[in-house]
């Protein structure tokens, strides 16, 4: 499951080559100056990003505290404005259409900042120590967000976007998933004019970055089953020299951010999106055709997120006996030290333990391995009083080391979606009270968009996320310091 949009893709404005390699995405920076050189970018103009580097503070390479210390205590943050106020009461087909969902970007501090509507610092007083969001436009400086973030001893498991990995005309998946050269250009932007990185250190608040949200079910089966392995491993590949061109440096301890791909929790089968090639909708890769050795239900290689963990280390081992590709790095190398495994997943606890932590933690190849839930919420299953519980026993990994904790599912219900995609939010929008304005989007035909003041959706079970994060409802106005009606822009 991903809160994850539809950005709209514009016709680019003309621009030398060099300039076209950093304004990729859906518009272009028509208005703004580049000046890149080496690999080193400067952005001359703040449309949606900005921020002059200095160097210090945040990007002092000495972050504070790291969540595998202290554990995850998170929330999937993905708080888009709605296309229009009718969407907040019922859906329609234009509910869908949303320009841009990169909420880090400067053109959203209005919901996130404590002139705005206070999300990171409630989500502060909720306990909560980190946000896993999704949208990545690597046009836009998340430099304020991070800064944000570390402000409220928070840290962030951001991401890169799918629009790398499927986009028709931009995606690796015009280049049968060899994602490497792709991948590579996209996160040198990332780096630089995304602003993670200055002076070769990374911004403090960044603990891991996402390689792809659920690409066993993104990718799935694309004329062979290796694709959704493949485009891993290269993207992996291309993250890896995007840091070598950049000048990345460890941090003073020696350790840098983790990268990760978050699997769904399904049951060992992914899509096939060209019927033509495949005898049945979904296909079965738990056997040795798909590199899993003990292709036995329920054994430790196979069973839900479990296959496709498994499957990657097993590529990882052998790139090239495996899926045909030849690495730039030591895959390996990164593999061990670099890699953190995650997957989504809507089950409580014990069902997680049984069908995945066991046999994880049995696996001889995965020993010393680290996982998070990047996107968990089992109120399909238990009350909001167990759930309380439920994270408890997460966070107390006495009993099972290899898991470092939870990103709750979600902060705001996503008002793109339509039917039980409705369901989840611990807060929701409210209709017809618009407190701010988004900052303007670069290629957008609007100049800004609403942000509607914010309502506990459902307060037994935001209680119980504050409870098992060891803080309480947010007692900040969640229309931050304007008045209903108002339209502050930030």
């Amino acid at each position: 499951m991903s809160t994850v949009a539809t950005s709209s893709p514009l016709a680019c404005c003309k621009a030398s080559p060099i300039v076209q390699s950093v304004v990729r995405w859906g518009g272009c920076f028509c208005g703004l100056s580049f000046l890149v050189a080496l690999g080193v970018v400067f952005l001359a103009q703040d449309s949606g990003g900005g921020g002059s580097p200095d160097g210090t503070g945040n990007y002092n390479g000495a972050p504070q505290f790291f969540l595998a210390d202290v554990g995850y205590k998170g929330v999937a943050y993905g708080p888009l404005y709605a296309a229009k106020q009718s969407c907040i009461v019922s859906y329609s087909d234009d509910c869908s259409t949303i320009f841009n969902d990169d909420i880090s970007a400067t053109w959203a501090k209005a919901m996130w900042t404590k002139s705005g509507r206070h999300d990171i610092a409630n989500l502060a007083a909720m306990g909560a120590n980190v946000v896993r969001t999704y949208g990545n436009d690597d046009r836009f400086s998340k430099r304020e967000f991070l800064d944000e973030l570390m402000q409220n001893k928070m840290k962030v498991v951001t991401g890169l976007s799918n629009v790398w990995y499927m986009d028709a005309d931009q995606g690796c998946i015009t280049k049968d998933f060899d994602c490497y050269d792709t991948i590579k250009q996209a996160y040198v932007d990332t780096l630089v004019v995304g602003e993670f990185v200055h002076d070769g250190y990374y911004h403090n608040a960044i603990e891991v970055i996402n390689l792809m949200n659920e690409p066993n079910l993104n990718i799935g089966w694309y004329s062979a089953c290796k694709n959704y392995l493949k485009a891993m491993l290269s993207a992996l590949d291309g993250v890896l020299d995007a840091e070598k061109r950049v000048g990345v440096k460890a941090w003073i301890n020696g350790t840098l951010p983790k990268f990760t791909a978050t699997w769904s929790y399904a049951d060992s089968s992914v899509p096939c999106h060209k019927p033509a090639s495949c005898v049945d909708d979904q296909i079965n890769v738990c056997g040795s055709d798909f590199f899993i050795k003990n292709p036995v239900p329920d054994s430790d290689e196979c069973g839900p997120a479990l296959t496709f963990v498994v499957q990657m280390y097993y590529v990882v081992q052998d790139p090239e006996g495996t899926i045909g590709y030849s690495p730039r790095n030591d895959l390996k190398a990164a593999f061990e030290t670099r890699w953190v495994h995650s997957f989504n997943v809507f089950n409580q606890f014990s069902d997680i333990q049984r069908q995945f932590l066991t046999p994880f933690t049995k696996h001889p190849g995965l020993t010393g391995h680290k996982v998070f839930l990047a996107e968990y919420n089992p109120e399909n299953y238990i009350s909001a009083s167990q759930t309380a519980g439920d994270i408890q026993k997460i966070l107390d990994n006495s009993s099972h080391p290899a898991l470092l904790g939870a990103a709750f599912f979600q902060y705001q219900v996503a008002y793109n979606k339509m039917g039980a995609e409705r369901q989840w939010g611990l807060f929701e929008l409210e209709p017809d009270t618009v407190m701010a304005k988004t900052g303007y989007i670069a290629g957008d035909k609007d100049k800004s968009h609403d942000i509607n003041c914010l309502r506990l959706r459902d307060s037994e079970m935001a209680k119980a996320v504050a409870t098992a994060y060891g803080g309480s409802l947010p007692t900040l106005a969640l229309c931050g310091t304007a008045s209903k009606g108002s339209a502050l822009v930030v």
